[in-house]
């Protein structure tokens, strides 16, 4: 573990205004765009506006300006109730917000500008629902950390996360680096009917959940001989010294309590796999669906079984002559990724490859994507097809 002192804190040293002049750049609206209907170019809403993209932008730039100058009634309005959809992961059971194709575009244009503002402040070890930082980063760096000789860490996450942030807080927490009134009215106006809780499903949401847990990150890395990995709201802290990890969470808990959030009760200090004469000591960290021990990374358990279940049934169809379902078909390519960049691949070998062929399994969903792409009304079901 390193041991020398860690940098200061990210310092507020410059203060951005007129950020709701650059809402009304076309440039920036049209990149907006761009980003928005990438991978969605066969939807309606999508082809509508593609139609009269011109029109379309010179709309768009009306309604912001009518939002923060002339007439906020003409502007943006959030719905007052939204459509929802249940979504079921790993486990969980959550609400999903949904918003129009004009809706997400007006997110997609205040991420665009606030994007750099916030990446500027956001610490590199912040992972998770931001480009280019995914689970496979994280996965670097909790194994660069145990390396440098971690024998402690910390797991906890926030309770609630997304439905105990307060937007009040989220704004005051802007204004440490944004001087405009104007486009914090343009984001506090989304959540105009939602005083407590940011919705899931909202493009914008991820963004400020992850800027509003800076302060946080800035107490944990000016803490000497500790590291962190942030995976949105799930927190590992490391260190050579259980003492320092105690004091660290008490402090992490009284910063969290300042932005009206806290830990779930079940953190934990834990001491770190390691091996004696004796046998294994400790635990491995699990986080992000991986399991970091001491001298090799694994998928977690409960991913494991999902994948050699899964094909275990699509054998069993095929030995049956029956066709394989679409949705059993797509999640046991999407596993694939587990095996390649995890020390799992003897199981691989054991029970997945001569089970099914993944090769043909990726045909089946490019043939589904086409027909897809043809009948955009078409809904995934069975594979009328037989199994291969």
């Amino acid at each position: 573990m390193r041991k020398d002192k860690k940098p200061p804190a990210r310092m507020n040293d410059k203060r951005y205004k007129y950020l709701w002049k650059k809402c009304q750049d076309e440039k920036i609206i049209r990149q907006a765009w761009k980003n928005l209907r990438r991978n969605k170019t066969q939807r309606k809403g999508v082809i509508e506006i593609d139609k009269n993209l011109d029109e379309e932008v010179k709309k768009m730039k009306r309604l912001i300006a009518n939002t923060v100058e002339e007439s906020p009634e003409a502007g943006y309005n959030p719905p007052k109730v939204r459509k929802t959809k249940i979504v079921h992961e790993k486990g969980k059971k959550r609400t999903a917000h949904l918003a129009d194709i004009h809706e997400q575009w007006y997110f997609h244009i205040l991420v665009e500008v606030m994007q750099p503002i916030i990446l500027r402040r956001l610490s590199k070890n912040a992972v998770g629902c931001v480009p280019g930082r995914g689970a496979h980063l994280g996965k670097r760096k909790i194994e660069k950390l145990i390396s440098e000789g971690a024998r402690y860490y910390i797991k906890g996450d926030v309770r609630h996360f997304y439905d105990n942030i307060r937007i009040d807080i989220v704004i005051k927490e802007l204004r440490r680096d944004i001087a405009d009134e104007r486009f914090l009215y343009l984001i506090r106006k989304i959540y105009r009917y939602q005083p407590k809780g940011i919705l899931i499903g909202l493009y914008i949401s991820p963004w400020l959940a992850n800027y509003i847990l800076i302060p946080v990150d800035d107490l944990i890395e000016r803490t000497d001989n500790t590291g962190l990995v942030r995976y949105v709201d799930d927190l590992i802290i490391t260190s050579t010294n259980k003492k320092v990890l105690h004091r660290l969470l008490t402090a992490v808990r009284i910063a969290l309590g300042k932005l009206r959030l806290k830990l779930k009760h079940n953190y934990q200090v834990i001491r770190l796999d390691y091996e004696t004469k004796n046998g294994r000591i400790g635990r491995p960290i699990d986080f992000m669906g991986f399991e970091f021990w001491r001298d090799r990374t694994v998928i977690r358990k409960c991913i494991l079984l999902a994948a050699t279940r899964t094909a275990k049934k699509l054998w069993r169809a095929k030995q049956e002559g029956r066709g394989y379902y679409a949705r059993q078909v797509r999640g046991l390519v999407s596993l694939m990724g587990w095996f390649q960049w995890t020390n799992s691949y003897d199981c691989y070998l054991a029970y997945i490859k001569p089970c099914v062929d993944i090769g043909k399994l990726k045909r089946i969903i490019s043939k589904l994507d086409k027909e897809a792409k043809k009948n955009d009304g078409m809904e995934e079901g069975d594979l009328r097809g037989t199994a291969a």
